[in-house]
């Protein structure tokens, strides 16, 4: 499905009850929750590293940014791998439902004052409405060029 030039598309997720969109030309691929590599960390969500083709990816759980409480993970638990600048993140979510074509004119800005930064608007269809978020208004990107460095790596 090709997008139109007033049109984006993006991958339609689920936490719980609530439907996200994320800009899928940010989504490098989903893929079951593979064995991930503890590490101390207080950052917010974060659930682990995933060691992908040699590069250590940070992983976090998008409920816990949502304050929705934190799934049971299970082998079939999705992991959304993501890019944004050069930098590499997972997110689990609790399902990955579809990739979706909205018309840019069609994304409603939030007016509630206390959603998080990273809600960029709201998309309502027929049956449903989503959140539409921002990766690089989720988490600081320039800390998670830091899993890509040697020394971050030695360390892990």
């Amino acid at each position: 499905m090709e997008p139109s030039k007033s049109s984006t598309q993006y991958l339609k997720l689920y936490m719980h009850d609530q439907c996200i969109l994320m800009p899928l030309h940010q989504v490098q691929l989903v893929l079951r929750l593979p064995a991930l590599q503890q590490v101390p960390s207080e950052a917010k969500g974060f659930e682990g590293i995933l060691n992908y083709h040699g590069a250590h990816v940070p992983v976090y759980s998008l409920g816990a940014w949502l304050g929705d409480e934190l799934p049971e993970y299970t082998l079939d638990t999705p992991l959304v791998l993501c890019q944004c600048d050069d930098s590499l993140m997972g997110l689990l979510v609790a399902g990955v439902t579809d990739v979706i074509d909205v018309p840019s004119n069609k994304i409603q800005k939030p007016k509630l004052a206390d959603l998080p930064a990273f809600v960029h608007g709201a998309y309502s269809s027929e049956h449903e409405t989503m959140w539409v978020i921002q990766l690089d208004k989720l988490i600081d990107f320039s800390q998670l060029n830091h899993a890509n460095n040697p020394s971050m790596r030695e360390s892990l």
